[in-house]
Formats: structure tokens, C-alpha cells, sequence
């Protein structure tokens, strides 16, 4: 599978570089933190934390630039980075959850729109699913719901004790606020489905 990237862009170069040099140190520090585990004996796996490359002050310096000069509104004079691609969930896995759990009138708007291919689960163990659910047919980073992970016999408490375990390397290894964090499960570059911040 090719190496695929997001490309993150702003025109506010302190506060972009500023995230980029969080994003680089949280992976950094995650990855360390993954080989302490393991180290120790603890059974905690980390989430995947998308690996970022390249800042650039002018984006059309970088080395992306004549394809990123085709794009339609494209800002030129804009600044950014380079951040590894959450690839969705495949095809299969897309095509059984849509059947699962929408209603047979949501499953076809649900199939015949593009954003079933790009279907990443936003892990929410907080939360049962709304009575709505089975007739959203939005599949773009939609909920999986703590109903939906047990009824799939997902791991419910591996989940939470990674969950709760990078909340805590956030804060205190990172010195990161981490509101707005969201949990993701995606493919990784070999396909197989993995646990993403």
C-alpha cells in the first residue's frame, strides 16, 4: 500500500508550527512509552498516534509542491506539515456494519454514498447509541457506541484502559490538555484494523 498523507495547513505559521512540534513530541513520546510497557510486563496497549513529518513555513517549498499547486483553492502562500493518513475501515467491514445496524431503508443511501469508503469509528465508551442511529446515514468518522462494541465482542476494557492510559501520558508526559482527543479505529498501512489517536 502506498505511504499515504494528509497534508494540514494553515495561514497562522506560529500556531501550526506550535501543534506540529505537540504532534512530534506526543509520537515520540508515545512510542517510548509503548516499549516501557512492554518492558514492564503492563498488558496496555497505546494507540497508534499518526507520525507527522516536514514543516514547512511555505508549503509550496516543499517537496509535494507541484501536485499541491493543481488543487482547486489550494493556498499557496499557506504554511504546513505532513501527518500520516488513518486509512478507513475496508470495504467488507463497512458493508456488514452498515447492514447491522441501520435500518434497510438507510443501508442503500448509506452504500451509494462516497463516504462509506471513508469509514473511520469514533470509539465512544461514554455513550449508548441515540434511538436515531439506525436510520443516520452519515458514515463520515461516525460513533461506535458502547453498545455497538459490545455486541461485536470488541474488548471493551483493553479499550478503556488505553483509553484512559494515553489520557494520563497526555497530561502528565506531554503536558498536553487533552480535550477534544478522539479515539479512532482504522486500518493501519497492512491493512489490519488498529486503535488510533
Amino acid at each position: 500500500m502506498p505511504p499515504f498523507r494528509v497534508t494540514k495547513l494553515s495561514r497562522d505559521t506560529k500556531r501550526l508550527f506550535r501543534e506540529y512540534k505537540i504532534h512530534k513530541k506526543v509520537d515520540t513520546i508515545f512510542k517510548a512509552m509503548s516499549k516501557e510497557l512492554t518492558i514492564c510486563g503492563l498488558d496496555i496497549d497505546l494507540p497508534f498516534v499518526p507520525e507527522c513529518s516536514g514543516f514547512y513555513p511555505n508549503i509550496s517549498s516543499s517537496p509535494c509542491s507541484e501536485t499541491l499547486k493543481h488543487l482547486k483553492g489550494f493556498p499557496a502562500d499557506a504554511s504546513g506539515y505532513f501527518m500520516e493518513y488513518i486509512r478507513p475501515l475496508n470495504e467488507h467491514h463497512t458493508k456488514y456494519l452498515i447492514k447491522r445496524y441501520l435500518t434497510r431503508s438507510a443501508q442503500c443511501q448509506a452504500l451509494s454514498t462516497g463516504q462509506s469508503k471513508h469509514f473511520l469509528a469514533k470509539v465512544y465508551l461514554g455513550d449508548t447509541k441515540p434511538l436515531s442511529d439506525a436510520w443516520n446515514t452519515n458514515m463520515h468518522d461516525r460513533p461506535a457506541y458502547l453498545d455497538h462494541l459490545l455486541a461485536e465482542r470488541v474488548e471493551v476494557s483493553y479499550l478503556a484502559a488505553s483509553m484512559g492510559a494515553t489520557l494520563a501520558i497526555l497530561h502528565w508526559s506531554c503536558g498536553v490538555d487533552a480535550r477534544g482527543v478522539e479515539f479512532v479505529l482504522g486500518r493501519d498501512a497492512r491493512g489490519h484494523v488498529q486503535f488510533w489517536l
